[in-house]
């Protein structure tokens, strides 16, 4: 039985057997992503500068409507609803892009992977269109039944929660100043938000490769869901936990990256919030003028760090999300290994992971 090898190189029971571990998927995943940035680079960053041009304008904009509030004779009337509105409005459409953005790069990257994995070297240009063509509605519409979903079951077991703890409350006399029933009450309340987000955390766990069972066979939306959820059956833990974790280092490498950006172009206006707030304490209408300020010299350095972000991140973790797919696939037998390409070598395809062998006693192979 192979030791160290491509997922694409094992054959039958033998695959059964691996066990992939976080630095199988790391590793896969860092040694396609140059690839796929090297072919999809063009794609991926007009996908992503609307929503970063949009977020730029967002805090921009953010600036002088607070400024409205430290003019002279100031009042409030009918005429502000549209100014505090507009920078809010600007970062709304700057989310709504950001939507359409990942859903789009998702899709050219999943197909990038996959026609990898099939022994294939796709040319970007003429499959792009064919392939958000193929893939986006669908896309779009499972990430809006996921987000009715959960949307929906949070805000009504949130209900249910607070409704059960009032009801709780009142039965052990909280209305008459009893400790032990307010305590109670604070006891319940969190240990339910605390499963609360749990639920929510699984059925996340549960549905993650549900994107790529579209893009991959080409499914409607809810039958990409329900696929996911046959898949991850029995992994939830391992899928869970490997997504924690790269997610964390992800998110800590992008910081390292981007934090110095935001730094240097917020640093000027933290400095004067804070010098007229220690000189002013109590004059309101100057820190909001400072802030006012702090909010215009940010915009366009948030705007270059959610270009850079985005970049990084949302290229990367739909490759990751592709080998997971192939992987549970092949495990559920669904795949068989030897119908994956085994001519590219491991160390640069996105079907590239590599496998402990998971610990046995005397088999035969």
């Amino acid at each position: 039985m192979a030791g160290h090898g491509s997922i694409i190189d094992q054959r039958g029971a033998d695959v059964k057997r691996q066990r992939y571990t976080l630095g199988s998927f790391l590793n896969s995943t860092l040694g396609f992503w140059p690839r796929a940035l090297k072919k999809a680079w063009l794609p991926a960053l007009a996908c992503l500068l609307p929503s970063a041009v949009l977020m730029g304008i967002g805090f921009a904009r953010m600036g002088p409507m607070l400024a409205l509030f430290t003019e002279p004779g100031f009042e409030f009337g009918a005429w502000m609803i549209g100014r505090i509105v507009e920078p809010y409005a600007w970062l709304a459409a700057a989310n709504l892009a950001a939507a359409v953005g990942y859903l789009s790069i998702n899709i050219i990257i999943s197909n990038l992977c996959f026609a990898t994995q099939d022994g294939q070297d796709p040319v970007m240009a003429p499959t792009v269109r064919q392939q958000l063509r193929r893939s986006f509605w669908p896309l779009l519409g499972q990430s809006i039944l996921l987000g009715l979903i959960m949307g929906g079951g949070l805000l009504i077991a949130t209900g249910l929660i607070m409704l059960l703890a009032v009801g709780i409350g009142l039965a052990t006399g909280v209305a008459g100043g009893s400790v032990a029933g307010v305590l109670l009450m604070m006891l319940l309340t969190m240990t339910l938000s605390l499963g609360l987000v749990a639920v929510l955390y699984w059925f996340m766990t549960r549905v993650i490769i549900a994107p790529q069972a579209v893009i991959r066979e080409g499914v409607k939306a809810w039958a990409g869901i329900v696929r996911s959820f046959r898949l991850t059956k029995g992994n939830f833990w391992r899928i869970f936990g490997n997504n924690f974790l790269l997610q964390l280092m992800l998110g800590f490498a992008i910081s390292i990256v981007t934090g110095p950006i935001v730094f240097v172009t917020v640093l000027p206006g933290y400095l004067k919030f804070f010098s007229a707030a220690l000189n002013n304490p109590q004059d309101s209408l100057v820190s909001l003028q400072i802030l006012s300020g702090l909010f215009s010299s940010m915009s366009w350095g948030m705007a270059f760090s959610t270009l850079l972000s985005g970049l990084a991140s949302w290229t990367f973790l739909p490759i990751f999300h592709c080998l997971v797919y192939t992987d549970l696939a092949v495990r559920h037998g669904e795949v068989a290994p030897d119908e994956l390409t085994s001519e590219t070598p491991p160390t640069d395809a996105a079907s590239s992971i590599q496998a402990e062998p998971a610990p046995q006693g005397n088999v035969d192979v």
